[in-house]
């Protein structure tokens, strides 16, 4: 086969494949997903917060150190994606931490993940809201201290539609089947006028 007739032979494959592609864009794919009703409790996040933050260090009855920062965030992806960006005075220089939560209508839960500048690989998150607590609990899958996998508790709590605290748990060793989760940080926040 000579050369122009090999190339002849793939520009007509690849003008098949895009024609192909395009009539199937255009007859069948699904329609894009919209925001629901569960979204709009990511919508009342967003917006400039300032923050307070206290980490445990001594255990939860220990006095906790407390770092103040900001937090902003804002409905992306045409209001399907709320993402977080955090900064803080921190134990070491600043904690810089970016977040991204949704929610799967699949699973029914909330689902996200996070990155900061204390780890080198990101978690992902899952949870459920409770409207009568107005609290949102989920379980975030990242790496530990001693860099093994490790399921992190935490809980959100609108306090009122200008507060909120966010608490993070780590779990013990299980006890009896069940795991013991002890707290090790409280950020709470409140929405810059």
């Amino acid at each position: 086969m000579t050369r122009r007739a090999f190339s002849t032979i793939v520009v007509l494959v690849i003008g098949f494949s895009l024609a192909g592609h395009s009539l199937w864009a255009q007859e069948e794919a699904p329609p894009r997903p919209k925001p629901g009703k569960e979204h709009e409790l990511l919508k009342q996040d967003s917006g400039t917060w300032d923050t307070v933050m206290r980490v445990y260090v001594n255990g939860p009855e220990g006095k906790p150190l407390e770092f103040k920062g900001t937090e902003s965030s804002q409905m992306i992806c045409d209001g399907l994606w709320s993402e977080y960006n955090i900064e803080s005075d921190f134990i070491e220089g600043k904690f810089k931490g970016h977040g991204l939560t949704g929610y799967d209508p699949q699973t029914k839960k909330y689902v996200g993940t996070w990155i900061d500048n204390g780890n080198t690989v990101p978690a992902t998150v899952e949870g459920t809201y409770d409207p009568q607590t107005k609290t949102m609990t989920a379980i975030m899958t990242g790496r530990g201290p001693n860099g093994e996998q490790m399921k992190y508790k935490h809980t959100t709590e609108y306090l009122d539609k200008d507060t909120k605290k966010f608490t993070i748990y780590m779990p013990l060793e299980p006890a009896e089947g069940q795991v013991q989760y002890i707290k090790i940080m409280e950020m709470t926040s409140k929405r810059r006028k």
